[in-house]
């Protein structure tokens, strides 16, 4: 009995010891110094031993779960690089591996990437953290600049799982400088990509600032079922487009579970040409050739700055016009302000398979359109929509034979004079608010009296935070959508239950218009899970 319980005694000895004496922490360079032992910053070993794959493992000096990699210094890659942090190992639920710049001022710079600057690969429980001192960038890749390259990602993988990018900078990938006449622009094709993940699950992106590429943030599908992505508190501008959940063409593949709030969208002129071959969208959820999307959920977020004139939608859903399915989304307390361009579809362009359910946005100088809706329809409650100016001039309209299962509550001015302020299912309604009303649709609506001439300021609220002002007829005259939202996760749809700045909504009686509420609950203690919240300047 002795011997057995000896012999257990050293086997779980020899376990503790394994574990403790993995190497916890690890500081790399792009050049080993001092002692070459990975202890600190001044004795870190150099990039080759992150990348080498005998140093990844679960014995006493290797990197195995529950380590963390602290970079240190500045990292210049050869142009064209790519691969240039290579992960070899997976984390563990509890123990992740993460690769964090706490260690001050951290740059990863190259004249242009050809590939994935930090390459997560197909491994899981992944932490990559800028920790607000990290930015990954191109030095000269751009319209104007020495290099005209594509191919460059910040950080990306495929096949893992439970990965996090938060904190850090990916900037200038592709500097595009095209300006007005924007005929002479030939680089349309030249890409850059910030964040990009294909077949996984459980990714999060949170609290990045990505600018100056192609497109932002993708997470694409190309085959099988994947859940869970999630991207909160992130700056992206100098686009073409944004965020990008995606179930690519020939693919039956499933993408659930998005969670798409608290980021800012802004300036896309830069990615204008003549021949319309960037169609800017700073979300764009498209579901092609049999894929599914279903549970997204899109709010909270901020759209301003120069769109541009090569914008489909600030929102744009695109699912059965390309044999694919959209279906059970939610679009809801956003804010769509831009300052100059014009969306050929509009603030939000519900192309989804159901209709998705549009509450509470904000959406000024733009309209909200549907098309393409096989069943159901859309549903629209409490949005303030100002119209377009553009040749697509409409407030609420029908794009290709959509439906519209209801729109009331919702608030109109600046509308055009022409008759186009309303196009209902099949284009064959409306000229005006009264045959709008008159086909069943916003019976409740707040409008301007002299209609299709009234001036926004009717509405009385703060260009500032765009939240009703005293007096407003925006206050207590929309629907309480409490039904749909109480009981509902944050994130997720229990996030209609307050307004864009965290204030809880009333569990009774009509609630304001808009993404903003005057009649604010109590003051948040957190706002939207911890997420960055963007406001006006």
């Amino acid at each position: 009995m002795n011997r057995r319980r000896n012999l257990l005694l050293a086997a779980l000895l020899a376990v503790f010891a394994a574990a403790c004496c993995r190497a916890s922490d690890i500081y790399i360079a792009q050049n080993a110094t001092g002692a070459n032992n990975g202890a600190d910053c001044g004795d870190a070993y150099g990039l080759t031993f992150f990348n080498d794959s005998s140093n990844w493992g679960s014995t006493s000096g290797k990197v195995g779960p529950g380590t963390t990699i602290h970079l240190c210094g500045t990292f210049s890659a050869s142009a064209g690089s790519s691969e240039y942090f290579t992960f070899q190992g997976s984390g563990t639920s509890g123990s992740p591996i993460t690769l964090i710049a706490d260690q001050g001022t951290i740059s990863v710079t190259a004249a242009y990437w050809s590939g994935k600057v930090i390459d997560v690969g197909s491994n899981s429980y992944i932490t990559v953290n800028g920790a607000n001192n990290l930015t990954i960038q191109a030095a000269a890749n751009g319209t104007q600049l020495a290099n005209h390259q594509g191919g460059g990602v910040c950080v990306g993988g495929s096949g893992g799982s439970n990965i996090i990018v938060e904190n850090l900078v990916c900037s200038n990938l592709y500097v595009r400088t095209c300006t007005p006449p924007t005929s002479s622009c030939t680089d349309k094709n030249q890409y850059g990509t910030g964040i990009q993940f294909t077949n996984s699950s459980s990714i999060t992106v949170s609290n990045n600032t990505i600018h100056d590429l192609h497109w932002a943030v993708v997470d694409g599908v190309s085959g099988g079922s994947y859940s869970g992505f999630t991207a909160n508190g992130n700056n992206i501008y100098n686009m073409d487009h944004g965020l990008v959940p995606a179930v690519g063409n020939g693919s039956s593949g499933t993408l659930s579970n998005i969670y798409i709030y608290g980021n800012h969208f802004h300036d896309m002129q830069a990615w204008d040409d003549a021949e319309d071959g960037n169609h800017h969208d700073p979300i764009h959820a498209f579901s092609f050739a049999s894929g599914t999307i279903t549970q997204l959920f899109i709010y909270n977020n901020l759209f301003d700055g120069n769109w541009g004139t090569n914008v489909n939608a600030g929102t744009y859903l695109e699912g059965p016009d390309e044999g694919g399915v959209i279906t059970s989304c939610y679009v809801f307390n956003n804010v769509y302000n831009p300052s100059a361009g014009n969306a050929a579809s509009g603030g939000i362009a519900d192309y989804s398979t159901n209709g998705c359910l549009a509450a509470n946005n904000t959406v000024l100088k733009q309209g909200i359109i549907i098309g393409y809706t096989v069943s159901g329809g859309a549903t629209w409650y409490n949005n303030i929509v100002t119209g377009q100016t553009n040749s697509m001039p409409e407030v609420l309209g029908d794009g290709h034979n959509g439906l519209i299962a209801a729109s009331d509550y919702n608030a109109f001015a600046l509308l055009p004079t022409n008759g186009n302020g309303f196009v209902g299912p099949g284009g064959g309604c409306c000229a005006d608010l009264t045959q709008w009303q008159s086909a069943g649709y916003d019976t409740h609506a707040v409008a301007t009296p002299t209609f299709g001439q009234g001036p926004v300021s009717y509405l009385n609220f703060s260009s500032a935070t765009y939240g009703p002002n005293s007096g407003s007829p925006l206050i207590q005259a929309g629907k309480n959508l409490y039904s749909i939202c109480n009981g509902q996760p944050v994130p997720g749809l229990g996030a209609l239950c307050q307004d864009y700045a965290g204030y809880p909504r009333s569990s009774s009686g009509r609630w304001d218009i808009g993404a903003y509420a005057y009649s604010k609950g109590p003051a948040p203690a957190t706002k939207f899970n911890g997420a960055v919240v963007p406001v006006h300047p």
